[in-house]
């Protein structure tokens, strides 16, 4: 038995192809291309394009039977395929069983669309576009409401589960700013290289988007911006997600050595630092305790270019240093170097850095 107050927008033959979803996303999309009023009632025949076919009304139990079916659909997160068989200014409709889906413009392949209808959020013409109609349509159901009997379905969403089955972390991708949040921006990509349009969006989260330390994501980027991201991470349905990063294509500075940090013939290098970011000296301290340590002795100080991190970090560097180590402390743009005599070996020296953050931290 069908629980009456599952929601996840079912449609029938004949409901308005516009809908009132419970999904936020979904329904913004719909409400942005139907227009005011469209969730609440259907356009006139004249506003309709596509052939509509008399069909016998499903009976109590058949309709039942079909919701419960696109309800399992939906959870299980399957693509599904289907010809457009009627278009208006809202969007176009595609069978799910038979039951009667609405694909907003929003949720469309944008390349489906005509170049300068790609970005309208109302004003597409009353009969849509016909050339989609009997176009094969690959898409997902975005969302159910069963009491209100409204499906939504989504060719954006298939898309994106289309190119994390694809990409993989490292791949570069192209992709145009299309919200931003607190938490990031959302980047519609093109998938494929030589694809005309943009389509579906992946998560630029806002740790992301550059080494230094910045406010909000409105502070680096703006909508419309064109950016070239690489992929990190990979979610797999039924909550496809694919997350980039703008950062990690530029050299990280915490992994620079130390010579390309401050120079030794540079004048902002002291040699004799005349104060030390916080916390160093008890990591001097912790250090001389150590077993193994001989001497820890301060060396250069510098101030990089960038603020590299917001907390006080400790770290190896690739310097091969005679009868010891050079550790590099940072604290926002200040790098202190520590000189440290010993005969440990460098895997040995690692795990004596280890023990001592863990007493500081």
């Amino acid at each position: 038995m069908l629980a009456e107050s599952a929601v996840c927008g079912l449609q029938e033959e004949g409901s308005p192809p516009a809908v009132q979803a419970a999904v936020p996303e979904a329904a913004e999309a719909a409400a942005a291309a139907a227009g005011p009023g469209a969730s609440k009632a259907q356009p006139p025949a004249a506003q309709r394009s596509g052939p509509r076919k008399q069909q016998q009304p499903l009976s109590e139990e058949e309709l039942a039977a079909e919701w419960e079916s696109a309800i399992a659909r939906f959870k299980d997160s399957e693509i599904l395929s289907s010809k457009v068989v009627r278009c208006n200014q809202a969007g176009v409709n595609v069978r799910v069983g038979k039951l009667l889906g609405f694909v907003p413009y929003k949720l469309l392949d944008p390349a489906r669309l005509p170049a300068d209808a790609r970005n309208i959020k109302q004003g597409h013409p009353q009969e849509g576009y016909k050339n989609l109609l009997g176009k094969q349509l690959k898409f997902k159901i975005a969302q159910i409401n069963v009491p209100e009997r409204r499906l939504v379905c989504s060719e954006r969403a298939a898309m994106l589960d289309e190119l994390a089955g694809r990409v993989k972390p490292g791949d570069v991708l192209e992709g145009r700013v299309t919200a931003i949040r607190d938490f990031g921006a959302f980047l519609e990509v093109k998938p494929q290289e030589d694809a005309e349009a943009y389509g579906p969006e992946v998560l630029l989260p806002l740790r992301e988007i550059s080494w230094d330390w910045i406010p909000n994501t409105a502070a680096a980027l703006k909508l419309g911006d064109v950016l070239t991201a690489v992929v990190t991470n990979l979610q797999a349905p039924p909550k496809t997600k694919v997350y980039v990063s703008l950062k990690r294509l530029q050299e990280d500075p915490l992994r620079q050595t130390l010579d390309k940090v401050m120079p030794l013939d540079s004048a902002e290098a002291k040699s004799a630092p005349t104060s030390v970011p916080s916390g160093v000296e008890d990591i001097l301290d912790e250090l001389s305790k150590e077993e193994g340590v001989a001497q820890v002795t301060l060396g250069r100080q510098a101030v990089s270019a960038g603020t590299v991190s917001q907390d006080l970090e400790l770290w190896l560097t690739k310097e091969e240093v005679p009868g010891g180590f050079n550790l590099v402390a940072r604290a926002g743009r200040v790098v202190q170097e520590i000189h440290v005599s010993t005969q440990l070996d460098k895997e040995a020296m690692k795990q004596t850095v280890q023990r001592v953050l863990g007493r500081l931290a």
